[in-house]
């Protein structure tokens, strides 16, 4: 009899369970969708806040275009991309910050490199890149300190231009370093691969200013010697 009666009370409960099983899962769904969202928005409150941190360190005096602004004027302002390492110290994990300057009326986008402690965000030096476009690439060195190789191309009456340096941090000072022992002008074109490997291009123009490529050949970074060699003299992976 009990049995009977513990078999008909299972039997209700799973009638009522499928009768509104519909509305259960929507309140499932509600609350998962409200912890999601709780959580989305204490992620991007957190990384305003810091991005607002880093900003408000950075020395507009120091850089040609800001100084002759008023502040207040952030909004030309923006978090290109962010670098992990130890720039300046081996002791020290710091963060290497690509901030994009968009000026709204004349000037010309640049971007500004800014070294920050990693623990405590606070900013140790910065460096002014005038140049349409920038990239960065960090690379390691034997010292424990890791070197920045910066590689810039700007168009000027349609024309480009290329550039290419290799920094090291110094008592906060970005100080430029012999990329290779190679003889490198900036009459090239610079592609770097696998974080180690910078291939240099040759680049000329004819009368009517077409240009013509030329691959002239490739450097392995090396992170004894701190610099690039030539491939064939480096004991690359890419020999094998």
């Amino acid at each position: 009899m009990k049995k009977s009666k513990f078999l008909v009370s299972m039997f209700t409960l799973l009638i009522l369970l499928t009768k509104y099983i519909n509305h259960i899962i929507m309140l499932i769904m509600v609350i998962c969708v409200f912890l999601n969202f709780s959580a989305c928005k204490a992620e991007e409150e957190n990384y305003e806040y810091i991005e607002d941190l880093l900003l408000s360190q950075l020395d507009w005096k120091s850089d040609d275009y800001l100084s002759s602004l008023e502040e207040g004027q952030e909004d030309i302002i923006t978090i290109k991309n962010i670098h992990y390492g130890n720039f300046s110290s081996m002791d020290k994990d710091e963060l290497l910050v690509l901030f994009h300057i968009a000026p709204h009326l004349g000037g010309r986008d640049h971007t500004i490199a800014a070294i920050y402690d990693r623990a405590t965000l606070n900013i140790k030096t910065q460096k002014s890149l005038y140049s349409d476009r920038v990239s960065i690439y960090v690379l390691p060195y034997i010292n424990g300190r890791d070197n920045i190789l910066y590689i810039s191309n700007t168009v000027y009456q349609g024309v480009p231009s290329y550039r290419i340096e290799l920094y090291q941090i110094q008592d906060n000072e970005w100080l430029t370093s012999p990329i290779s022992d190679y003889d490198i002008d900036n009459n090239n074109v610079y592609a770097v691969t696998d974080n180690t490997l910078l291939h240099i291009i040759e680049i000329n123009y004819d009368e009517y200013m077409s240009a013509s490529y030329k691959y002239k050949y490739t450097l392995y970074w090396d992170s004894n010697a701190g610099k690039f060699i030539d491939i064939s003299d480096s004991s690359s992976p890419y020999l094998e």
